[in-house]
């Protein structure tokens, strides 16, 4: 509670009683209908009513299509017509219906090249204009036309030096230009100029003290200047400027002053 600043402890939100005692909390979003929701490693996506202070699962059932495709959630982001899209480890992507409190799934099909190109999602990200983003665990950047229900695939290309890396994504933003900032588990950072179909790459350079310092980046933020925050797995944190074209690096040390530990897995302003 930010009034009180005071912690609410809430150790049995889960009812489902095929569900572990635990919950591993992999997604956070406070939806636009002041509920919390939730997705879990595990235990599907949970749903925490303030008002009420009660909270209702949604999980997989195995004989019904309308429940949600994967009890492993990595990502749940909210889109402007207040409905849930989710990112899942093995089941692709899910759309949460509000109203009607039923779940459609995009998955990979292999007759059909505008379906998903993999059912393993790490990343989900939607940016200013309502596009979905969609970062893979084995590799390649989708893009999901919502009016036509259609995926755009960016793929690693060998012999092409503006393509994509052929690394997992872990991250997914927006900079103030319309670029996607693309974090990889590590092929380090990619920048994707949307309008040239051009990929930046940005990786760790010992002499070049300006890149990036670690290949596996977690976390991309954005603050409300305009710089970019990028979190590394062990490398601490990478700042770049809004309008300079260098990373200055932020990492643990003796000081109290310095960040805490290099292990950045998460980055929220």
């Amino acid at each position: 509670d930010r009034y009180s600043e005071k912690f609410v402890r809430h150790p049995n939100i889960i009812k489902n009683p095929s569900a572990t005692a635990s919950l591993f909390i992999s997604s956070i979003v406070y939806g636009s209908d002041g509920n919390l929701w939730m997705g879990t490693e595990g235990n599907g996506l949970q749903m925490y009513n303030k008002k009420s202070n009660q909270f209702i699962s949604y999980v997989h059932r195995e004989n019904d299509p309308k429940s949600l495709g994967d009890n492993i959630i990595k990502v749940i982001v909210e889109d402007s017509d207040h409905n849930l899209w989710i990112a899942t480890n093995s089941g692709g992507l899910d759309f949460f219906d509000k109203k009607t409190k039923e779940f459609s799934h995009f998955t990979h099909n292999v007759n059909n090249s505008k379906s998903l190109s993999s059912d393993s999602i790490w990343a989900l990200f939607r940016d200013r204009q309502d596009r979905l983003w969609i970062g893979l665990q084995h590799g390649g950047l989708d893009m999901f036309d919502k009016e036509r229900k259609e995926f755009i695939h960016y793929k690693s290309n060998p012999s092409d030096i503006n393509s994509i890396q052929p690394y997992g994504i872990r991250a997914i933003t927006e900079d103030d230009y319309g670029n996607i900032w693309i974090g990889t588990e590590n092929g380090g950072l990619s920048i994707f100029h949307v309008q040239t179909g051009v990929f930046d790459k940005y990786v760790q350079d010992d002499v070049d003290n300006a890149g990036i310092n670690d290949n596996s980046v977690w976390s991309v933020c954005k603050d409300d200047k305009g710089n970019m925050w990028v979190g590394t797995f062990s490398g601490g944190i990478n700042f770049s400027n809004r309008d300079a074209n260098k990373f200055n690096l932020f990492r643990h040390d003796s000081s109290a002053l310095i960040l805490n530990n290099n292990r950045v897995l998460s980055i929220l302003e």
